[in-house]
């Protein structure tokens, strides 16, 4: 295992309060209503004991023949690359878009911002849990005319790791983003949850490149990121 995928956010607590902190005296500032110094570097080490989780992951499947089976006619097609949409497939604050393209590959969205999957044993099996159901939906579509790889095979190509807060920020709005060469892109900002909820959110997207069952032997580690 790579140690780089182990270390590479282990400093980045100490990194987002450098930077956050010295946003109030930027001349250049682009957050809004974020409060005293004080305040925010009491939200961050709140963040610091939290458990990380992932969530809005991209998935591909490639090499199946599906792209024929469902061009019948009868589907929403996109004019620009003749991808086929099929109907989202949703259960609790998470829904999966699904697209296939004439060379046979699918890409699956899989949204669930208000949901994430704890980067755990329990998430990981959350996570398999459904893809499986995912498998079962495209499966049901091709009226079991094609052969999906195990639902392990599939390639995880981009999600947002991060933790989110408990405590509600009680109006706090606010968003900062910035880019490292090696770390990507973060995001430390006020989410707006379903039930009204305020709360602190830190994040990186990431693009694993990994499979299904590369992704989930990293979750099933203990503490092997910490954000």
């Amino acid at each position: 295992m790579s140690s780089k995928i182990i270390t590479s956010l282990s400093n980045i607590l100490g990194i987002i309060i450098d930077a956050i902190l010295s946003i109030s005296s930027s001349k250049n500032k682009n957050t809004e209503g974020m409060g005293v110094n004080q305040e925010i570097d009491s939200i961050l080490q709140s963040l610091k004991e939290q458990p990380p989780a992932i969530h809005d992951l991209k998935i591909k499947i490639s090499g199946i023949d599906i792209y024929e089976i469902l061009n019948d006619g009868t589907r929403k097609i996109i004019p620009r690359n003749k991808g086929i949409i099929l109907k989202p497939l949703s259960w609790g604050n998470i829904m999966a878009k699904i697209i296939v393209y004439p060379n046979n590959t699918i890409h699956i969205d899989l949204g669930c911002t208000f949901q994430p999957y704890p980067y755990s044993y329990g998430g990981a099996i959350q996570l398999r849990k459904s893809l499986e159901e995912i498998c079962q939906y495209l499966l049901d579509q091709s009226k079991n005319k094609t052969q999906l790889p195990p639902v392990g095979m599939w390639i995880i190509t981009q999600y947002h790791f991060g933790k989110d807060g408990n405590e509600s920020l009680s109006g706090l709005s606010f968003e900062h983003t910035w880019e490292e060469v090696e770390g990507g892109l973060k995001r430390f900002y006020s989410k707006h949850m379903p039930d009204g909820r305020i709360i602190p959110r830190l994040e990186q997207i990431r693009t694993p490149q990994r499979t299904l069952d590369e992704e989930i032997e990293l979750m099933t580690l203990p503490l092997i990121l910490d954000l």
